[in-house]
C-alpha cells in the first residue's frame, strides 16, 4: 500500500511491478500530480495525469501507489475523472490529519521512516487513499518530519518549535497566495474583467516570475502559482514560463504590452516609501518659514525659465540686467541643499536612486513629486530658494567678473522652447523679447570663446521616441535650435563658473575632465564622407570624460574647469556639488572624504539608471519598427572591420550591428548606404537582427 520509487527495491522486499493502469504520482514545481501509466516507452513511462496531460517521465520521478489501479477499458475522460476523484479524496483527508499525533509516537531522532510506518500510527490498516493522504501531508509538512529521499525523519523538539513559527509565517503566505489566486481568477472569468477591485500585494510574485525567468528563486515561487491559476480558471496560456506570467498579468490589466520588466529587475519604482512621502510633505510645509528665517536677498528684475512644454521639475532660471558697459547675467539654480537636509529620509532615497530616469512611457523622479515638481521646482510666481551664478560680461563677450550667491527668486515667466524659438525668429519688441535676443547673442559669444579654446562641436541629429495617444512618434531632439542651444550654453557657463570658484578656493568638488583626442581628428575625419560615418568616427576619437576631485581641463567643452551642478533636482552628483559650494559660501571648509565615499556609492546606481534609460529608448525604437511594419530598412554603414559592421538607420537615426551580405567583409564600405532586411525584432528580449540585402 505504500508509495515506492518504481525503479528501486522496497526495503526488505522485491521491486514492485509497474504495469498499464498502475496509479503513480510525481511532483512538478513542488506539487504532487496523480497519474495512471499508459505504456512503457523504452526506459520512460507514458502517463496520463489528473490534469489530462500525457508526459513521458523517467522512472526515478515516479512513485507507485500499490493496491490502486485504474480499470482497463476506460476512456480518456473517465481515467481523468477517476484520478481526480482519488486526488480530491486524498487532499480532503490530508487536511484532517494530525501529523503531530504521528510525530509523538516516535522517539526523538528516529529516522528512515516509511510513509506506511507513519500512516500506520494514524490508521490501523491504511488503504491506498489513506497512504496517499499521509504522503501528501508529509510533502507539505515543515514542522514534524523531514524528507530524506524516499523516507522521512522525525524532527527534534527544538526543530518543531522553530517549525511551528515558520509554519505560521508560511500559512500567512499561503493565505496571501490564495487571496491573489481568487482575485486573478475573478478577473479572468468576470464578464466585465473585474478590474474595479485592486490586486493584492502578492501580485509581486508573478511580477518576479515574468522578470527573472524559470531558473530564478522568484520563478520557482511564481510558476506553481501560475499553474494553479490556470487550473482554477480553466484558461490556458501558452509559451515559456516567464512569457506566460507576463501574458497573464497583461490579460488581467496589471501590465500593458509595453510594461518594462527592467523596473522589477532593477528594483526601481515611481512610488516612494511612505516615510519619504511624509517627510517631503513636512519639508513643503516648513519651507516658507525656513526661507523667511534665512533673510536671503531677492533676485530683482525680469526672470524666466525655459523648458520643454511638459517639464514640471524646473531647476534653472535666467536673468539679464543691462549695465552701463555690458550685462549682469544671472543663472539661478534651485537650492535643493537648502530645502533637503543631508541624511534625511528624502536625501537617503535620492542618494539610492542617484538620478531621475526619463523614458517615453514613465518617469522615475529622484525626489517625490511634491518636492521635484513643487517645493524645489522654480514655478512662476512662487518664492523659491536658489543658488545664483552671476557674471558681468562686456558686449564683446569678455567675462569681467564671476561670483556665486544664495538668494530668493520669484520667477516672472515660464517659457517653452517653442515659444522662445518663435521670439528669436523675429525682431525684439518688448522687455522679454529684448532680453531673450541679448541672451542669444551672449550665448553665441560664449560658445565662440569655447571654440577658440579648441572645444569640439558635434551636430548629430537624434530622434527621440515619444508616445501620443498610444502611437509611437519619433521627434527630433532639436538640440541645434536656438532655445535649446541658448540654455545649453548658459548651463555650461554656470557649471564652469562653479568649477572656477572651487578651483580658486581649493574646494573639493566632483570635477569633470576630458583629455584632448590624439592628433587632429578633423583632419583624420576628412577621409570619410559628410554624414553619419564621419560623425561616428569623430565621436569615437574622443576620450571619455572622467570624474576627479581636483580641477581638470575639459577638452571637449573647451573650459579650464568644469562640474555638473545645474540639475540638483534630477542628479544627486549635482546636489553633492551644491552642498560643497554652500559650505564654502558660508565660510566653512568642505571635506573631500565624505564626497569620495558618497560618490563611490552612487556610481553603480548611476550606471544602472543610464542602462535602464538607454534600453527603454531602444525598446521603443524597435516597437516603432513593428508599428510601421518595416520589414526592410536602409541606413549608412558607420563602421566595418574584421567582419563587424554597424549601421545608422535612416528611419530612426540609431546605430545597430548587422550582417553583411555574403562575400563582403565591409572593407572600404564605410559611408555607403545599404538596404537591410529585418529578420527578427523582439523588443522585450532586446533582439534586433538585420541582414544586408541587394539594393
Amino acid at each position: 500500500m505504500v508509495l515506492h520509487p518504481i525503479n528501486r527495491p522496497r526495503p526488505g522486499g522485491d521491486s514492485p511491478l509497474l504495469s498499464r493502469g498502475s496509479v503513480v504520482e510525481y511532483e512538478q514545481h513542488g506539487q504532487p500530480i496523480l497519474s495512471v501509466v499508459l505504456e512503457d516507452q523504452r526506459g520512460k513511462w507514458l502517463i496520463q495525469t489528473e490534469r489530462d496531460e500525457t508526459p513521458s517521465l523517467a522512472a526515478e520521478r515516479l512513485f507507485l501507489l500499490q493496491g490502486s489501479t485504474v480499470p482497463p477499458g476506460l476512456s480518456r475522460e473517465q481515467r481523468v475523472a477517476a484520478l481526480r476523484q482519488l486526488s480530491r479524496s486524498a487532499n480532503e483527508l490530508a487536511e484532517e490529519l494530525s501529523l503531530e499525533e504521528a510525530w509523538s509516537t516516535f522517539e526523538s531522532g528516529r529516522g528512515g521512516l516509511s510513509v506506511k510506518e507513519i500512516a500506520s500510527t494514524l490508521f490501523p490498516d491504511p488503504a491506498p487513499v489513506q497512504i496517499l493522504a499521509v504522503r501528501r501531508a508529509l510533502l507539505k509538512d515543515r514542522v514534524f518530519f523531514r524528507r530524506s529521499k524516499e523516507s522521512f525523519d522525525r524532527r527534534t523538539d527544538d526543530e518543531v518549535s522553530e517549525g511551528r513559527a515558520a509554519a505560521l509565517a508560511a500559512a500567512e503566505e499561503e493565505r496571501e497566495r490564495e487571496e491573489l489566486i481568487a482575485a486573478i481568477v475573478a478577473r479572468l472569468t468576470s464578464k466585465d474583467g473585474g478590474r474595479e477591485n485592486p490586486l493584492p500585494k502578492a501580485i509581486e510574485i508573478l511580477e518576479g516570475g515574468a522578470a527573472f525567468g524559470s531558473n530564478s528563486p522568484e520563478g520557482k515561487i511564481a510558476f506553481p502559482l501560475l499553474d494553479l491559476i490556470e487550473e482554477r480558471s480553466g484558461i490556458r496560456i501558452e509559451g515559456r514560463a516567464e512569457d506566460r506570467c507576463f501574458r497573464l498579468l497583461e490579460r488581467i490589466g496589471h501590465f500593458d504590452r509595453d510594461f518594462d520588466l527592467n523596473l522589477i529587475r532593477s528594483g526601481r519604482s515611481a512610488r516612494f516609501p511612505q516615510e519619504v512621502e511624509q517627510e517631503a510633505e513636512a519639508l513643503r510645509e516648513r519651507f516658507v518659514p525656513l526661507l523667511n528665517a534665512s533673510e536671503r536677498a531677492l533676485v530683482t528684475g525680469l526672470s524666466f525659465t525655459i523648458d520643454a512644454e511638459e517639464t514640471r521639475d524646473a531647476d534653472d532660471a535666467l536673468t539679464l540686467e543691462k549695465l552701463a558697459d555690458g550685462y549682469r547675467l544671472g543663472i539661478h539654480i534651485s537650492d535643493v541643499a537648502f530645502v533637503v537636509p543631508e541624511g534625511s529620509a528624502c536625501d537617503i532615497e535620492a542618494r539610492r536612486r542617484a538620478t531621475s530616469v526619463y523614458t517615453p512611457d514613465y518617469t522615475l523622479s529622484m525626489f517625490p513629486r511634491s518636492l521635484a515638481e513643487g517645493t524645489l521646482s522654480l514655478q512662476e510666481g512662487e518664492r523659491r530658494a536658489v543658488m545664483s551664478f552671476y557674471a558681468e560680461i562686456l558686449p564683446s563677450g569678455e567675462v569681467r567678473k564671476r561670483w556665486i550667491e544664495r538668494r530668493e527668486l520669484v520667477v516672472s515667466r515660464r517659457l517653452s522652447y517653442d515659444f522662445v524659438d518663435q521670439v528669436l525668429s523675429v525682431p525684439p519688441h518688448d522687455e522679454l523679447s529684448t532680453a531673450l535676443h541679448e541672451l542669444w547673442r551672449l550665448a553665441g559669444l560664449i560658445e565662440a570663446s569655447r571654440v577658440s579654446r579648441d572645444a569640439i562641436q558635434f551636430n548629430r541629429r537624434e530622434l527621440n521616441p515619444t508616445l501620443k495617444n498610444g502611437t509611437i512618434e519619433l521627434v527630433e531632439s532639436g538640440e541645434d535650435l536656438p532655445a535649446r542651444k541658448l540654455i545649453s550654453e548658459m548651463m555650461i557657463f554656470a557649471n564652469e563658473t562653479a568649477a572656477l570658484f572651487g578651483k580658486e578656493r581649493s574646494v573639493p568638488l566632483l570635477y569633470r575632465g576630458q583629455e584632448p583626442p590624439e592628433g587632429d581628428i578633423l583632419k583624420a575625419a576628412e577621409r570619410f564622407p559628410e554624414g553619419p560615418a564621419k560623425e561616428y568616427f569623430m565621436r569615437g576619437q574622443m576620450k571619455r570624460s572622467e570624474v576627479d576631485y581636483i580641477p581638470r581641463a575639459h577638452a571637449g567643452l573647451g573650459v579650464d574647469a568644469y562640474i555638473q551642478g545645474t540639475s540638483p533636482i534630477r542628479r544627486y552628483g549635482d546636489l553633492l556639488n551644491q552642498r560643497q559650494l554652500a559650505i564654502a559660501l558660508s565660510g566653512g571648509a568642505p571635506t573631500i572624504e565624505s564626497l569620495k565615499e558618497i560618490y563611490s556609492a552612487l556610481e553603480g546606481s548611476l550606471d544602472q539608471a543610464n542602462y535602464l534609460q538607454r534600453l527603454r529608448g531602444r525598446y521603443f525604437i524597435q516597437r516603432y519598427l513593428q508599428q510601421e511594419k518595416l520589414e526592410v530598412v536602409e541606413g549608412v554603414i558607420v563602421k566595418a572591420e574584421a567582419g563587424r559592421a554597424l549601421v545608422e538607420l535612416s528611419q530612426t537615426l540609431t546605430i545597430h550591428p548587422f550582417y553583411l551580405r555574403s562575400g563582403s567583409d565591409g572593407a572600404g564600405r564605410v559611408g555607403e548606404t545599404v538596404k537591410l532586411a529585418v529578420e527578427r525584432n523582439n523588443p522585450r528580449r532586446e533582439q534586433l537582427v538585420l541582414r544586408e540585402i541587394e539594393s
